[in-house]
């Protein structure tokens, strides 16, 4: 089988758990093309891997041959004017969705012929913007099928693109992470609950056993050492974080902050600490590896996860960092926003701090410091969920499962 994978662009630094789920549907026997459809310079080499192969779009190229764009209109003519009423009955509300509207319908006309002549069996879009619009017009043009990734920004944040509706009604699968996100998804098209495939992501390999067995107990007054893993963007709340430090130190127990990410919100969460006086226990670290990471979550004590809705209705689904802190032994505080709580247990495998607000994230530290039982029972939780739940060789292999069963009635 062989199935074409669209991104914008490929690959993301912060997007390593796309790679995982490649590699592993590659691993399940199917032919994986990956196609980054506007791939600017400096985009980061990637290693390639058995039986995925990486097809690199750069922008020149989509204005590069305006003959092919011509042929196709002409192939598509008796199409073109349903198509361009569709369209125009569904103006995009801002400029960002047009552009992902447009690149969508340029790379379709511009690469029809070629994906025609590979005979992919299945077009899947990794996001329910750009990618699942270019998938769904290269399915149209080519007569294949088509799937997309709908999972988090692309479809919560201002309600998803205008076509989002559309191609969940036609799109032949759409895979997402989270149930609150399959319950969302098919109170907005009931039609399409039956098409939407449940698969998490997922980690390769997990820590050992004993690395967790060895993580030293909180200390009641600390220093609690707290790391947290995200973009610096309005949705991850982080601003609750560096107010629950200096609530904490009011209280008498030190603990220090490393998060750990970029994005345009950094100058404003270094100025929020240094007004709150904490500019010493909190620390930007910036971007970094994936070793990197692992080394911030075997050095901390615990995580945070201090999620929100944000103003555009943006929202994390499951964050994956959020696994792969429990994976470590990390007992993590987590807000109860979108689809965190079908991994936090309160109590369990994790604490929950309502709202992400910074009084219950301090309450929920204090809890956690000196508490060595509380903190035993959430790593053995929280390492058994992930086990159960987010290993990639389980999930890619439900997600590989999926796409050759849409595509079995295919002559």
């Amino acid at each position: 089988m062989k199935v074409a994978y669209l991104f914008i662009t490929f690959p993301v630094a912060s997007q390593t758990f796309l790679q995982r789920e490649i590699r592993g549907v590659a691993a399940s026997g199917i032919e994986v093309h990956v196609h980054s459809m506007w791939t600017p310079s400096g985009v980061p080499a990637w290693e390639p891997v058995p039986g995925v192969t990486l097809h690199t779009h750069r922008p020149g190229e989509l204005f590069s041959r305006p003959d092919l764009f011509l042929v196709e209109a002409v192939r598509q003519l008796a199409h073109l004017p349903a198509g361009l009423a569709h369209l125009l009955s569904r103006p995009p509300r801002s400029g960002d969705e047009f552009n992902h509207a447009f690149l969508g319908l340029l790379f379709a006309l511009r690469h029809a012929a070629a994906f025609r002549l590979a005979g992919y069996d299945l077009i899947h879009g990794a996001w329910a913007t750009a990618p699942a619009t270019a998938a769904a017009i290269l399915g149209a043009f080519c007569g294949f099928p088509f799937s997309f990734g709908a999972h988090a920004y692309d479809i919560h944040r201002r309600g998803g693109d205008r076509f989002l509706d559309a191609k969940l009604k036609r799109a032949a699968l759409v895979h997402t992470t989270t149930q609150m996100n399959v319950d969302y998804l098919s109170g907005r098209v009931p039609e399409a609950r039956e098409k939407i495939v449940l698969s998490r992501r997922g980690l390769t390999t997990l820590p050992p056993l004993d690395e967790i067995a060895a993580r030293p107990p909180i200390p009641a007054a600390g220093p609690v050492r707290i790391v947290s893993v995200g973009r610096l963007v309005p949705k991850k709340g982080q601003a609750s974080q560096i107010e629950a430090i200096a609530l904490l130190r009011k209280a008498g127990i030190a603990a220090t902050l490393r998060i750990v990410g970029d994005g345009p919100l950094q100058a404003e969460l270094a100025a929020r600490a240094e007004a709150l006086g904490v500019a010493d226990a909190v620390t930007l670290t910036g971007h970094l590896s994936e070793a990197a990471v692992r080394e911030e979550y075997r050095r901390a004590d615990l995580f945070c996860h201090s999620g929100i809705i944000d103003s555009e209705g943006d929202r994390d689904g499951l964050p994956n960092v959020i696994p792969e802190a429990m994976a470590c032994g990390l007992p993590v505080v987590s807000s109860d926003a979108a689809g965190t709580t079908e991994a936090i247990h309160d109590g369990k495998t994790g604490l929950i701090a309502p709202g992400g607000k910074p009084e219950a994230i301090a309450a929920a530290v204090r809890k956690l410091a000196g508490n060595d039982a509380l903190c035993a029972t959430i790593r053995a939780e929280a390492r058994a969920w992930v086990e159960e739940n987010f290993l990639v060789s389980k999930n890619a292999a439900k997600l590989a499962e999926a796409f050759r069963r849409v595509t079995s009635s295919r002559p």
